[in-house]
């Protein structure tokens, strides 16, 4: 049975459905949720912006997949399913299936320097070449061949071929472990106290406030 948020959509219901769990695994991927979080706020608010287009949209559209509401990418677009992808959401894709989607969208693959196909992945490094098969017993085996050499190795099944292809996603987001210029930290310090009143009387509003949020019908 097809997992039930598995990409490209043709049904605009589908894809609201996958925009919408996709919020709710955000809200609740911390170990204690912190509903007063402005960063979370904020990401879900990128994640909403980029929402699915609208049903009366989609049926007037002649595009054969849902699109993008602020984009017009295919949905999800690169900036959803970037998030997606680093956050693990599970979106039943084989390797291959979610090897193409990472090269149409350039999350991680580079589709100019990288190949896909049934049971075999490629990804090329200008100094070497990666490549992965998958046997006839559903294990993939690694390959390199380069300037540092030649290798190869049993990689595993498609669960660990999965967590290969989403390493390739770059997640050093900062300023996370980035040397910054003390005079850059002071002038963002700077507009705290106003951002920080902001939040502080936004997330006070009862949508936010309420213990009971997210209301689960």
């Amino acid at each position: 049975m097809p997992h039930p948020l598995t990409p490209p959509f043709t049904s605009a219901g589908d894809a609201a459905r996958f925009a919408q769990v996709l919020s709710l695994y955000l809200y609740e991927l911390d170990p204690t949720p912190a509903v007063d979080s402005a960063a979370r706020f904020l990401l879900l608010g990128v994640i909403d912006q980029h929402k699915p287009e609208s049903q009366h949209w989609y049926e007037r559209s002649a595009v054969a997949s849902v699109r993008c509401a602020q984009c017009a990418d295919p949905y999800p677009c690169p900036t959803v399913l970037r998030v997606a992808l680093l956050a693990r959401f599970p979106m039943g894709w084989r390797p291959e299936e979610l090897a193409a989607e990472m090269r149409r969208a350039s999350v991680g693959l580079n589709p100019e320097y990288s190949e896909v196909e049934a049971g075999r992945i490629l990804i090329d490094l200008s100094d070497g070449i990666e490549e992965w098969r998958r046997d006839q017993g559903g294990q993939w085996t690694f390959k390199y061949v380069g300037k540092a050499g030649q290798w190869t190795r049993i990689e595993g099944d498609d669960a660990r071929m999965i967590e290969v292809l989403l390493d390739t996603i770059t997640s050093r987001t900062g300023p996370f472990g980035r040397r910054v210029d003390e005079s850059d930290l002071t002038l963002a310090r700077a507009g705290l106290p106003h951002g920080q009143g902001w939040w502080a009387a936004h997330s006070a509003l009862p949508y936010i406030a309420d213990k009971s949020n997210p209301i689960v019908r």
